[in-house]
């Protein structure tokens, strides 16, 4: 029923998937729906330690850009195998 999403350093997000397939109403800041959140974060983190993934994930980012000869030499290539890297926006 319900979809969670968790950026480290960011809002949860929550959408109740029987009420709104659609997606339109994030309930995750929410007072009203701090349990079901916190149920969703608590099995996240029996499967993941997001903090962790999330380090290791901008580690490895890093290093692949460094491989490919940095954030300008990266920029400007036309495809390179690798998700884009952000703009800073």
């Amino acid at each position: 029923r319900w979809k969670y999403i968790h950026y480290v350093g960011y809002d949860p997000q929550l959408f109740d998937l029987e009420a709104d397939p659609d997606e339109l109403a994030d309930k995750g800041t929410s007072a009203d729906h701090a349990k079901v959140r916190a149920e969703c974060e608590a099995a996240l983190r029996r499967i993941v330690d997001p903090e962790a993934a999330s380090a290791r994930a901008f580690t490895d980012q890093a290093a692949k850009v460094a491989a490919l000869g940095g954030e300008t030499a990266v920029r400007a290539m036309q495809t390179f195998g690798y998700t884009p890297v952000s703009s800073g926006d």
